[in-house]
């Protein structure tokens, strides 16, 4: 599309430290607040010759008021009109599960027009 995308979220452990050194390697700009634990890991197991697929999530970290808020300041202190703003991920457990629905209002309350918001979430409203 010839724009530049930057990644944020929350991030955990040695597998949050893999992605954002992963992402640094194929010159993605990244943004990520770090927090205690480990992100999850999900292992997909897909049997070809019944045509099933297992999915096996791991439970990820939970996420402090204090990050969250850090995280919003950094969403909506970035955004402007030209952006697309995709939301993806589980919804950590202790967290209001209308967090997207909350923040794509906010979203469209701050930007008059233009704005484009994708938001997929397993669990999430």
């Amino acid at each position: 599309m010839g724009s530049e995308s930057k990644a944020m979220g929350i991030v955990s452990g040695k597998p949050g430290q893999f992605i954002k050194e992963y992402l640094d390697d194929i010159k993605i700009l990244n943004d990520f607040i770090f927090t205690k634990g480990e992100t999850r890991t999900n292992i997909k197991v897909v049997d070809m010759h019944n045509h099933t697929n297992t999915d096996i999530n791991e439970a990820g970290p939970q996420a402090s008021l204090k990050d969250l808020n850090e995280l919003s300041d950094k969403i909506f202190n970035n955004i402007n009109s030209e952006d697309i703003l995709i939301m993806s991920g589980s919804v950590p457990s202790n967290v209001d599960k209308k967090i997207y629905g909350n923040w794509i209002t906010k979203a469209k309350g701050l930007l008059e027009y233009g704005i484009i918001i994708l938001a997929v979430s397993l669990g999430g409203q």
